[in-house]
């Protein structure tokens, strides 16, 4: 998220808010025990901007789909070259309104899925995966501490030191001991 203090970018986020309350409200979640969760899809949202969490990603991925899970994977990227071939649907800044909110065909494909774990794996913080993590009906949402706390089930403490690496193992062994029991190995 920017750390920018300005009255204008406080209005866009303060928007931004708005919205994501309003498509929220009313909606009933599942309350479904944790240890119970009969995981068959896992959504994991991130920027691909950065080709060091790109590939650890696709590497968490792969390491999910060895236990039969399917994983759909959104992604971020914050420049619109090289878009054809890549294995995973994304968005880019000209796919986001002015107060951040994410829309297009991807998106709305991503969405359509009933998703058993929602998996935000951005500690860059882009209030536009934040957006699709909150509006995910998953009965398991993860994310990194964030103003949108809020939004998740559980939420992982980051550091500013914490890499995506650290991100994502930490991120196994907690599932791995709330519905993996240990299976979960990279």
């Amino acid at each position: 998220m920017s750390n920018s203090n300005s009255f204008f970018y406080s209005f866009r986020l303060a928007q931004f808010q708005k919205q994501l309350r309003k498509r929220i409200a009313g909606r009933v979640s599942k309350k479904l025990p944790v240890h119970e969760l009969k995981v068959s899809q896992i959504a994991i949202l991130f920027d691909a901007t950065d080709l060091e969490s790109k590939n650890e990603v696709l590497r968490f991925s792969q390491a999910i789909q060895r236990l039969n899970i399917r994983v759909n994977l959104m992604a971020f990227l914050d420049h619109p070259e090289h878009l054809s071939g890549l294995p995973f649907r994304h968005f880019i800044p000209k796919d986001c309104s002015f107060f951040f909110i994410p829309k297009n065909s991807d998106i709305d494909t991503f969405l359509d899925f009933p998703y058993d774990i929602v998996i935000n794996a951005d500690l860059k913080q882009n209030l536009s995966v934040h957006y699709l993590a909150a509006i995910s009906q998953a009965p398991l949402k993860v994310g990194p501490q964030s103003i949108l706390d809020e939004y998740y089930h559980l939420i992982l403490d980051t550091k500013d030191t914490f890499t995506i690496k650290q991100y994502i193992s930490e991120l196994i062994s907690i599932l791995n001991k709330v519905c993996f029991h240990g299976r979960l190995v990279t």
